[in-house]
């Protein structure tokens, strides 16, 4: 994968397979969201994950350490993602430490075929 500029900085933590895709500071769901199975946005601000609309064979989101929204509206809306068809057919691990939570989102619900571990 080619990254475009100086925000895209791979997070080489990973191990990287063709269906893996992880970076550190900005992530862009338009260049990635063909053949990604594993989306890892360790310690980076998400503000939204509407592109998941589109991942129709998405397995793995890790969020592990990151911030997410920056206004009140992103912080409502971050995790309707999670009532996505496409994504409760397809994703079986979500990883969420460290990311201080007050409470679990309702919408975890809707993600039916999570492994429990």
């Amino acid at each position: 994968m080619t990254l475009n500029d100086w925000t895209h900085i791979v997070n080489v933590e990973y191990k990287f397979d063709m269906g893996s895709f992880s970076c550190l500071k900005r992530y862009d769901f338009e260049s990635t969201k063909n053949n990604i199975t594993n989306l890892i946005l360790d310690n980076v601000n998400v503000s939204s994950l509407k592109g998941l609309t589109t991942m129709s064979h998405i397995k793995c989101i890790c969020l592990s350490g990151s911030t997410f929204g920056r206004t009140p509206f992103e912080k409502d809306t971050l995790w309707n993602w999670m009532n996505y068809p496409n994504v409760d057919d397809s994703l079986t691990v979500l990883l969420l430490d460290s990311i201080n939570l007050t409470e679990v989102p309702f919408e975890l619900q809707y993600l039916s075929k999570l492994k429990r571990h």
